[in-house]
């Protein structure tokens, strides 16, 4: 809010609106990233930034590139992407560094498309789920 208020204020008069409230709207279109227990907000800064250059929100993240090694991925593999969300995983399961058809889930953590969502302390388990709208 500090650094960029002058962009966010350029978005929110162009659209009619309060900065609190574009504010609101960039918060859930870009913010929701979680890659520990502490639960830290973050933003995708590749889409923030276009949405700041641009002064317009768009899915700019999955435009930059075609997530072909993803659905090539999925397209061999029994698992169903809206299947593996809204779960709870032990880390072992997404953190792994090695992805194949048997299990996919460490590289659609590992590529932006799910993050952790929440943390149950007492299962040291991970909600993972889409980022952001």
């Amino acid at each position: 809010e500090h650094y960029f208020a002058g962009p966010i204020s350029d978005m929110a008069d162009r659209e009619g609106i309060s900065k609190e409230e574009m504010t609101g709207l960039l918060k859930r279109q870009y913010d929701g990233y979680h890659f520990s227990k502490a639960m830290t907000d973050i933003y995708n800064p590749f889409s923030l930034l276009n949405a700041f250059a641009t002064r317009d929100m768009q899915d700019y993240w999955f435009r930059s590139g075609t997530p072909s090694y993803l659905i090539r991925l999925l397209a061999h593999t029994d698992e169903n992407l809206d299947e593996l969300t809204g779960k709870y995983y032990d880390p072992q399961e997404f953190v792994d560094y090695k992805a194949n058809v048997e299990k996919p889930l460490p590289m659609i953590y590992q590529s932006g498309y799910l993050t952790i969502k929440d943390y149950k302390p007492r299962r040291g388990t991970f909600l993972l789920d889409f980022p952001n709208n």
